[in-house]
Parts: structure tokens; sequence; C-alpha cells
């Protein structure tokens, strides 16, 4: 049937060759239409082939309505979702299969709860994170990981009921790794990985003697992945606390000028945690290292 309508009034509206009495979940809806072929609504450019079942384009007549598409209440995304474009989301955001976001996405936001896996591109910046299980960047790394105060995790407390217990992290001027322990041993090993992750001249031990004193216990030398230890005592137990600063990585920017953690790879002035001024390739033909007064 073809012909011209200013309006037309029905329950449910079916167009194609199955019949929309079929649909019978649809049943308790009070209106109900079915489009068996692509269905266009608004301005949608009529290009080459149907590249969906439905296109919606912005309003034909109507000006200064920034919207194609409008939805008010909870929205189910069942399948692949491909965005390209802009994505301001301003509330809750439930995704049961994969998303691909082709341009810039924007959640507005502070808190992220309950999230299995958060990515981020470069930065990752928030000012809560909780129970999160897994944070990933693309090849494990981060450019910048900031909080806003101290970086912290929160707990269900392991010996106080309907308390809870809230730590933070340990803070410094350098990429640390560490190794504790204790032993009766004169010749404390390092982990084998160590002459690959750690520079040995900058590996600090600090030891101290159980059940009795010992003023003579001390480190020999440090040489081939080793710590020789030596005293007077007999049979003497003792802690020790290693640490070492990695070297697979750069040395830590520790002061730089800038508003943000986005301004620290175009920032001038950049100083290490030996107060040496680090001019890098980014801002500076000539990578030198001067020396601060």
């Amino acid at each position: 049937m073809a012909g011209s309508f200013n309006q037309i009034t029905t329950g449910k509206l079916h167009v194609g060759a199955i019949p929309s009495v079929n649909l019978t979940f649809s049943k308790l809806l009070p209106g109900l239409l079915t489009v068996n072929g692509p269905a266009y609504f608004g301005a949608v450019p009529a290009v080459g082939i149907d590249r969906a079942t439905v296109a919606i384009g912005p309003p034909l007549t109507v000006q200064g309505l920034p919207f194609s598409l409008e939805v008010t209440g909870a929205t189910n995304f069942i399948g692949a979702h491909t965005q390209v474009g802009t994505m301001t989301v301003l509330g809750a955001a439930l995704k049961l299969s994969s998303d691909t976001s082709s341009s810039v996405k924007l959640n507005v936001g502070t808190c992220v709860e309950s999230s299995s896996h958060i990515t981020a591109g470069k930065n990752l910046t928030a000012e809560k994170i909780s129970s999160g299980v897994e944070v990933k960047a693309p090849f494990g790394n981060f450019g910048v990981l900031s909080a806003s105060n101290l970086k912290s995790f929160d707990i269900q407390h392991p010996t106080k009921e309907g308390m809870r217990l809230r730590y933070a992290s340990l803070e410094g001027p350098e990429g640390g790794v560490y190794v504790r322990g204790r032993t009766k041993e004169k010749i404390i090993h390092l982990p084998d990985y160590w002459t690959g992750l750690v520079h040995e001249e900058s590996i600090t031990v600090s030891l101290t003697p159980i059940g009795k004193s010992c003023g003579s216990l001390h480190v020999k030398k440090i040489e081939d992945n080793k710590i020789y230890v030596s005293h007077q005592a007999s049979d003497l137990e003792y802690f020790y606390h290693v640490f070492g600063e990695r070297k697979d990585v750069d040395r830590l920017i520790v002061e730089y000028e800038g508003n943000g953690p986005e301004d620290l790879k175009k920032s001038p002035m950049k100083i290490n945690a030996d107060k040496e001024r680090v001019i890098d390739r980014y801002t500076n033909l000539n990578p030198s290292i001067i020396e601060l007064e």
C-alpha cells in the first residue's frame, strides 16, 4: 500500500513480512512498531547501501536541537558497541559486552566503585578509585598514575567486625624495590633478577640482631649479587632489609614546573633525586645534566 497520510492512529503498526502478532513478549505494551527492513528517522543521508537496521539523524525542520537521539531511563547495549565521536557519560554505564571507542570518551564523575578492570590510555587521574581488581594501560605501563592526596587502599578489617582498615602506600623520590628477611648466614643472596633490575651502587642494607646486642654486626661488601655480613658473635640471628633503585626505567623526576601531571613532559625545569637539573630531548636539544647549586 502506498499513500500520503497526515496522521495515523493505531494500536500496532507493522511493516514487513513477519506479523507483529508473533512478538508475544510485547503483548503487555500499549503500542508496537515493527519494521523488518531498514528504518530511517530524521535527516539521515541516503549514501551507498544500508549500513544499519535503524539509522537515526538530526531533526529535519526544528533548529537548535543538538541531539539526534536522546534516551531517558535505563539503556542496555548487548553485543559489540563501536563509538565514533565524543561520548559523554553523566551517570552509571553498564556494559555487558565489548566496547570499542574510536574517539574521545569523557566520563564525568570522581569515583569508580566495584570495577573489575579499569583501563586508561596514558594518564589515569582520579580523586577516588575503590574496589578495582585490576588497573590496566596499553603495554602494562602508565605515563602517570597520580592522586590528589595519599595513594591508599581500603579493605574490610581482618580482626574487628564492622570496621575498615585503611593503609597508605610508601612514597619516595626513586623507583625503589626491596627484599627483607631473617637469617643466621653471613651471606645474603639477593634475587637473581636484581642484576638486571637494580643499580648495584644504589643498594643499602639495614641489619638488626635478634635476641642479643651485637655491635660488630656490619656489611663487609656487596658483590656478585650477594651481601657479605660479618660479626664477632656466636650463633647470631638477625633481620635484614635491603633497598635498591631500579635501573630498567629512567630516574624519577622529583620536581618540575607545571600545574598538573600533564605538564611533566613539557616542563623546562626537571630535578631528580640528586638535586640535578635534567634537560631532556622534549625541551632542549642538548641532553646534558647540569648540577644545581
